[in-house]
């Protein structure tokens, strides 16, 4: 239950009417919604916004009403939303009336002009800032009331879950993790099953939860830079939305306009070769994630050098690295240890675009994973330019069609 509700009073001159809380069955005759929403609801507090008007011609009969049923606050001074200066005001009074960690419900039935979108937009931004929880976003539809009077009670929560969408979304689009879509995911999957606990489960969905399950393991892989475990969760996430694709539709529409995106974005990575692991290193840096793609890149060329000397096993790991380091010392003219496997190393094709790519790597590596604590480091704004770079680095070398198992 809310703990807080927050609503508006406008200068109407209201009329009695039966309100119904379609969810509960509960229902209220009263002039004014705030008396249902004590009725329905049961807040310690009722946060009442008004504009200089609306205090004039309604606030004292509202009073009235409310004797006694529930702490009853005014929030004086509220702006009537005609210019831009009046979003931040009214920002300002609802930020006064929450504290971290609350539970809210928020009454947009008597807001004037634009005053409910902008405290459906505050409400939002205060859920993230503050840690509010968003109990419900309430409107009694007087306008669509029936012959016997009865005016239905709405919840449009799906707006704020719109927003919130909103957000995952764009945080998928500009940095590749989709983690918050798939927190979405389950989030409507588990919303859909207790709104839906009477009704007939045969019609509930099924697979929201694995869908985001899954869009979340593969994010997770991403994260932490697990090409073999990409693939297989990419492959996994694939079967899972082909089986949900109908479900998506009805409960999750905003996923399912981000479908073939998602889609295109992950099928690249799905067979775990040196050509996928190159695709990803790029994918890395368009997401501007620059320390997954240099650790990626790294490794990506001690691969290319183990299918090079016919060394791609995961034990041959080590000496491959080892060799590469020796093969850039050699060709530096410093004291080394010429083992046969460097030597093979300086030999094979394209070696001194593998050495040029090698020592740019390690000079960003080192710098990276040491986080800048060493002698001399390089500036942020010079890595970030380097590991730019990368993609068309590894581009220089060459795929035989025999590399197409990633090490």
């Amino acid at each position: 239950m809310p703990t807080k509700a927050i609503s508006f009073l406008g200068t109407g001159n209201y009329q009695e009417t039966v309100y119904v809380n379609a969810t509960t069955e509960q229902s209220c005759a009263t002039r004014f919604f705030q008396e249902a929403i004590v009725e329905f609801h049961s807040p310690e507090t009722l946060y009442v916004l008004l504009t200089p008007k609306a205090e004039l011609v309604n606030w004292e009969a509202l009073k009235a009403q409310l004797d006694g049923k529930v702490e009853l606050v005014p929030i004086r001074g509220i702006p009537e939303g005609r210019q831009a200066d009046d979003m931040w005001a009214l920002f300002q009074k609802m930020t006064d009336c929450l504290s971290a960690g609350d539970h809210v419900l928020f009454d947009i039935t008597h807001g004037f002009r634009s005053l409910p979108v902008l405290a459906l937009l505050a409400a939002s931004y205060l859920r993230v800032a503050r840690g509010v929880t968003i109990e419900g976003l309430i409107y009694g539809a007087f306008e669509a009331r029936n012959e016997n009077n009865e005016t239905p009670v709405f919840d449009l929560m799906p707006l704020v879950q719109l927003l919130e969408w909103t957000t995952a979304t764009d945080t998928f689009i500009k940095t590749g993790d989709a983690q918050a879509l798939a927190s979405r995911l389950k989030e409507a999957h588990q919303l859909t099953w207790r709104q839906g606990a009477t009704q007939d489960r045969s019609q509930l969905p099924r697979h929201l939860k694995g869908m985001g399950d899954a869009l979340g393991a593969l994010s997770q892989a991403l994260a932490l830079t697990r090409p073999s475990e990409v693939a297989d969760q990419a492959r996994k996430l694939t079967e899972k939305l082909e089986s949900g694709a109908e479900e998506l539709k009805r409960w999750a529409p905003p996923f399912h306009l981000l479908l073939e995106q998602i889609t295109t974005a992950y099928e690249p990575f799905m067979d775990n070769t040196l050509e996928s692991q190159r695709r990803l290193v790029r994918w890395y840096i368009e997401h501007a994630q620059y320390l997954p793609a240099i650790a990626l890149a790294r490794e990506w060329l001690v691969s290319w050098a183990g299918q090079a000397l016919n060394k791609p096993d995961f034990e041959d790991r080590e000496c491959v690295e080892r060799a590469l380091n020796q093969a850039s010392q050699h060709s530096q003219n410093k004291p080394t240890e010429d083992t046969e496997l460097m030597k093979r190393l300086l030999e094979i094709d394209h070696y001194s675009t593998l050495r040029d790519a090698w020592d740019t790597l390690g000079d960003l590596r080192n710098d990276t994973m040491h986080c800048g604590m060493r002698k001399e480091p390089r500036s942020a704004s010079s890595i970030f330019k380097s590991a730019n770079r990368l993609p068309d680095l590894l581009a220089r070398l060459p795929l035989s069609p025999e590399s197409g198992s990633g090490g």
